[in-house]
């Protein structure tokens, strides 16, 4: 089976992450992604630095792009962008928390 960018972001929709139930395209984690032959290249941008979370789903995207679109090999970056917490409101007297 040959590798197309449809291909690859239907495979990309069948991963979940665990803590959203939504999938990794939809949450926007697959960045610059590109293929070339039959090897994907993406960047994958989680939003929770958990080891196991960062296993899991790095597992489950190369399986995914393996097994469903057809590629014979994955070439991932693993980048973590936290959220930036709202700092705290100021009380009445200017106080924050």
């Amino acid at each position: 089976m040959s590798l197309t960018l449809d291909s690859i972001m239907a495979a990309l929709r069948t991963v979940k992450d665990p803590e959203h139930s939504k999938d990794v395209m939809s949450l926007g984690m697959i960045r610059d992604l590109k293929f070339e032959g039959n090897i994907v290249h993406l960047r994958l941008v989680l939003k929770t630095p958990t080891r196991a979370i960062q296993d899991q789903i790095e597992k489950q995207v190369k399986d995914a792009l393996v097994r469903l679109a057809g590629a014979s090999a994955v070439e991932m970056k693993v980048d973590v962008e936290l959220s930036k917490a709202k700092p705290a409101a100021a009380d009445k007297h200017g106080v924050p928390g």
